[in-house]
């Protein structure tokens, strides 16, 4: 009866914690397990060009100014009327509905954004502007409000698990464990994004970084700078 027990509060945990996973994460739809896409991932095909089109622009962008020509490159991250407010949960619509407005919070603005290969883009702005939000909703840290972003074609909104096998992520903050080597590290993140894991790229990223003496050394005696590297070849290890 106690196994019986278990393996049903087991199903409620899993259930409640994809569609509502709290402070982080992007939530499941309430049906999520009848879909294929869910059992399946990586079986979904990328977005056509046409879906990707101005028609997909909100209306109140689609009147801008060009600073400079398109250029003649592939988009490998374009970003379509993404929007961030917090404060929207069902209990602050109640609320709002009862008492008035109770101070949302727009983090992203309908943002449209190409980024292109083989160049280096840079977001900047004050605290506040909204730019590791932005960075959060691309990576599935957390689900926007409305609009959306392709990455190599990948809707962020519907295919979060090829868009995550995509790219990588070096956050302002250190993620890593105290008791493992700087090469665990890096196999560990690799095969976490669902990448082939190589030694050879791990050591030449590690030597391109100049932390290759430290590849055995466990990342809690590293220095607050041999950290950083460490977690920017974790953003890139895997083909990221």
């Amino acid at each position: 009866m106690l196994i019986v027990d278990g393996i049903i509060l087991m199903i409620i945990t899993w259930y409640v914690e994809a569609v509502y996973p709290g402070g982080e994460g992007v939530p499941q739809k309430p049906w999520f397990f009848l879909l294929k896409s869910y059992w399946f991932p990586y079986s979904q095909g990328k977005k056509s060009a046409a879906s990707q089109s101005v028609r997909d622009v909100p209306s109140k962008n689609r009147e801008f100014v060009k600073l400079e020509k398109e250029p003649d490159l592939k988009a490998t991250i374009n970003v379509v009327g993404l929007s961030k407010t917090y404060g929207t949960s069902i209990f602050k619509k109640l609320l709002d509905c009862q008492f008035g407005r109770l101070g949302e919070k727009k983090a992203v603005d309908d943002l449209n954004l190409k980024i292109y290969y083989g160049q280096i883009t840079a977001l900047l702005g004050h605290n506040g502007a909204g730019k590791s939000t932005t960075f959060s909703m691309l990576t599935g840290v957390t689900s926007p409000s409305s609009g959306t972003a392709y990455i190599d074609d990948y809707d962020i909104r519907t295919s979060l698990p090829q868009v995550r096998k995509q790219t990588g992520l070096c956050p302002q903050y250190n993620i890593l464990f105290n008791s493992l080597t700087v090469m665990e590290h890096l196999e560990f993140f690799c095969k976490l994004k669902g990448r082939e894991y190589f030694e050879k790229e791990a050591i030449d990223m590690l030597t391109r970084l100049k932390i290759d003496f430290k590849m055995h050394a466990r990342a809690g005696t590293l220095s607050g700078g041999q950290k950083r590297k460490l977690s920017l070849a974790i953003a890139l290890i895997g083909g990221s």
